[in-house]
Formats: C-alpha cells, structure tokens, sequence
C-alpha cells in the first residue's frame, strides 16, 4: 500500500516483539479474560500509538472507524473530541456500510482486511482502546 499509494509513513511498533510478549505473559488473552486483553492491547496497539501520537503532535487525526462496526463506535460521529490523545478524530467514512466500502475497495483495487483479526477485541462489542475512554490510561508513561 505504501508503494503502490506513494504514502510518507512513519510506522510505530511495539516496544517488544509478539514473540517477547507471549514468551512474558503467555498466549494472547481469550475472550473471557477482559483485563489480559486490556493489558495486551496497551503493549501491543495502545503504547506504540501513543508514543506516534506524542511525537507527530497532530491536531487531527484520521481513522476509518464506521458506525455499523460496534454498538461503541455508533454513538462516536465523523468528527469528534479525543481526549485520549488530544486531538480531533475524523471518520470519513463513519456513516458507510459494509457493502459501501467493499464497492469503494473494488473501485480503486485496494485489499481488503476482512480477514483481519484484532484479538484485542476478540469480539463486535469491545474496543482495543483507541476508541474508548480506557485507551488513555491504559499506558503507564
């Protein structure tokens, strides 16, 4: 994507490698372990996110959160407050469907990441905590 859309990307990982996490804190957390998964999420997702978000400093930062993802996300609109982070949150695509983005990816021959997993989520109805309150403190400075 990156070559293809000529995009200046500035990655931020984790501080430790999914093999070092497993290898500390055992297997990814299952969906009836709420607190491992709120804890794997701030290694994993949280803490390199935050540390990008620190650095860049943006007033604005642009995700493609949609509405019909979770019951959280539906009470979110295309722009709104981020205190986690503070900034301004834009979702352009906020009030599409699922079939609007799959025609949109058609459209212009991009991937799509239907086959992707979040195990930070593990489920349609938690949050990895870029968009929920917990995010913000789930990171020890």
């Amino acid at each position: 994507m990156k070559r293809l859309l000529k995009l200046n990307l500035k990655p931020y990982l984790p501080q430790i490698t999914a093999a070092h996490r497993d290898a500390i804190c055992g297997p990814i957390p299952t969906t009836g372990d709420e607190a491992g998964l709120k804890q794997f999420s701030a290694l994993m997702k949280l803490e390199p996110f935050q540390r990008g978000m620190k650095e860049l400093a943006p007033t604005v930062w642009i995700t493609a959160l949609r509405k019909v993802q979770n019951p959280n996300r539906a009470g979110l609109d295309i722009v709104s407050e981020d205190k986690n982070f503070g900034a301004l949150k834009a979702s352009p695509v906020f009030y599409w469907t699922d079939a609007d983005m799959e025609a949109y990816l058609k459209q212009h021959n991009l991937p799509n990441e239907r086959d992707y997993f979040d195990s930070a989520k593990a489920d349609e109805k938690r949050e990895c905590g870029l968009h929920a309150a917990w995010g913000g403190q789930a990171v020890k400075n």
